[in-house]
């Protein structure tokens, strides 16, 4: 039955805009306050518990690059929510009509979007569901972060069965496909975008379902470059790095849009150019730096090891940091019972060896294992609140 003409807390809705499964959306405008709106409206009841989330998260957050809401109520009996109406295409519409991106729109498109991201992941929200269908560009080149019908913030309730799978197939990360997801989840579906917008394909599309999660279990994909030849060289060092299938290995969206913005070289494509350095007009500078760097290596040799005898022991422990993704108030305790509250948490590993630390914060714990293969860099991890 349509809703056409009826009013929610002062917004008409004036014609339908879409429908799926679970609702329908309508354009509806407020006469007295002159603002246009985008209302969603829930049908199937036993998606209540998800449409309320969505409602909720969407309410904590505000961000120039997220759709904002407006009201939270019902209508004729069915629950709805009012949004901030975009005008403007969905981004797969937008990507298809058009011949392949610059590096400059790819550039001005994906770094709004990982602000958004960044923006939801500091205060601790997943969206578990990037993807370029619920992403809108307006005229003007604003990009608008949609549906939040699957997300998950701190004190989100448990609403997917243990071991199911929640998201889109194409850009769901080999984690997801065994029913665990972390922030590091979104960052995969980010590469998987990136792409998209780089090429007008998906890396892992395919007919057979079993093929895809072989390709994306062992992130199997072509070269963007085979099909945009023109293709920023960072944007294919960017997807090399989050479409990486160790979630430890992903880099943190905040380091990608540096990259973005030029700010941080990727150390993949450092170079030093023939035309600006000359290695025999600079030869005895960089003779005295050689012979620093030797006489430093020495001393720092000498000051790590320790001697047994007529033995010389070399350090067997590694440093790590360990980051905590979605809380600033946790604390980790270690294996001998000594608790670190301080950030940044630097922690030694034993080389070769696994170790297992506890994750704290008020009356929740959780365990977490480093893996006798992780040996250096930033360990990235989640706390778990009951009931998630």
């Amino acid at each position: 039955m349509s809703l056409i003409g009826q009013k929610f807390n002062g917004f008409k809705l004036l014609r339908l805009l879409g429908s799926g499964g679970m609702g329908e959306v309508y354009y509806a405008f407020h006469d007295e306050m002159k603002r246009e709106a985008a209302v969603k409206v829930l049908y199937k009841k036993d998606m209540m518990r998800r449409f309320k989330n969505e409602a909720y998260i969407q309410s904590s957050v505000n961000h120039k690059n997220i759709t904002q809401l407006y009201e939270f109520g019902e209508i004729d009996g069915k629950p709805c929510i009012a949004m901030e109406f975009v005008n403007g295409l969905m981004l797969d519409q937008y990507v298809q009509k058009r011949p392949l991106l610059s590096n400059e729109s790819i550039k001005h498109i994906f770094i709004q979007v990982c602000e958004a991201i960044n923006y939801l992941h500091e205060k601790g929200i997943q969206h578990r569901d990037i993807k370029p269908s619920n992403i809108k560009i307006t005229e003007a080149g604003e990009v608008k972060l949609l549906d939040f019908g699957i997300s998950k913030a701190r004190y989100t309730p448990k609403l997917t069965q243990e071991g199911y799978m929640v998201g889109t197939v194409d850009f769901m990360s080999p984690e997801q496909f065994r029913g665990t997801n972390s922030i590091q989840s979104d960052v995969w579906a980010l590469g998987v975008l990136l792409y998209f917008l780089c090429t007008k394909e998906l890396p892992f599309q395919t007919k057979d379902i079993l093929e895809q999660r072989t390709k994306i279990n062992n992130a199997s994909y072509t070269s963007p470059n085979v099909y945009n030849e023109n293709i920023d060289r960072k944007y294919t060092f960017l997807i090399s790095r989050m479409l990486n299938v160790k979630t430890s290995k992903r880099p943190f969206i905040s380091d990608v849009i540096e990259t973005l913005k030029g700010n941080s070289k990727p150390v993949a494509h450092a170079h030093l150019e023939a035309s600006s350095f000359s290695i025999m007009k600079y030869f005895p500078w960089v003779l005295a730096l050689v012979l620093i760097v030797i006489t430093l290596k020495l001393v720092l040799d000498a000051g790590s090891t320790q001697k047994r005898g007529n033995e010389i022991i070399t350090s067997d422990f590694s440093q790590i940091e360990v980051v905590v993704q979605n809380s600033n108030h946790v604390s980790l305790q270690l294996e001998d019972g000594s608790v670190l509250t301080q950030k940044p948490f630097i922690i030694n590993k034993p080389i070769g060896g696994k170790m297992e630390i506890l994750l704290k914060e008020g009356k929740y714990e959780k365990k977490v294992i480093i893996d006798k293969d992780f040996k250096e860099g930033r360990f990235m991890c989640t706390m778990e609140y009951q009931g998630q």
